[in-house]
């Protein structure tokens, strides 16, 4: 060893990495990274917009069913039991973090009726409409009605009452666009728009 000072110059380096690495490896964490769970309670679950909206929509809707907010889309439909693998869990993945503004439930038995969404300016832009796409046609393919609804200023409860009990009611749960009501039941082709009167709502946040 002696008659290489290389060869000592090489241990010498090995030794301080290791020690380095250990060092580095215990080193106390700073507050910041101690901290395990790094987060703070949201204030409200729904924006104002959405508040407002879900009080037109129960008394539109009554006791006939039960709504539901900001269920995730994972909950309302379910990957075919026929795939499975990479592709199930690819097909999972894309509902998973999607959620849905307004689920209606059968008041007795919880069973999904049909979903309500309520749409700003911001489902214009290019992802979001993508977006939109995507929630329409799983709900489609599952059998699962959606209602579309225009955020607005204001809305008529007998308005959105007609264009969800009655539209329902005549179609018997298909999904086909109804003639009256906020780009009604879903299908392939262009939505319409609707609005309606005189219960006082706000924009969304």
């Amino acid at each position: 060893m002696h008659g290489n000072p290389l060869g000592l110059i090489f241990v010498i380096a090995i030794i301080v990495i290791v020690v380095w690495v250990t060092t580095k490896g215990y080193r106390k964490p700073t507050a910041e990274k101690a901290k395990a769970h790094p987060y703070e309670r949201r204030r409200y679950l729904l924006s104002r917009a959405e508040r407002s909206f879900l009080g037109v929509l129960e008394q539109a809707v009554g006791t006939q069913y039960r709504i539901m907010a900001k269920v995730r889309l994972a909950d309302v439909v379910d990957v075919e039991r026929r795939l499975y693998g990479n592709v199930r869990k690819y097909a999972f993945y894309r509902i998973q973090s999607k959620h849905l503004d307004f689920v209606a439930c059968d008041p007795s038995t919880f069973s999904v009726e049909f979903v309500v969404e309520l749409d700003d300016g911001t489902h214009s832009r290019s992802d979001r409409s993508d977006r939109d796409e995507f929630v329409d046609r799983s709900l489609q393919a599952a059998g699962v009605p959606i209602f579309r609804f225009t955020a607005l200023g204001a809305y008529s409860v007998p308005e959105i009452r007609k264009v969800i009990l009655i539209e329902r009611a005549r179609e018997g749960g298909t999904t086909k666009n109804v003639e009256s009501g906020s780009r009604g039941f879903f299908s392939p082709g262009p939505h319409t728009t609707r609005h309606a009167g005189p219960h006082r709502a706000v924009p969304k946040d």
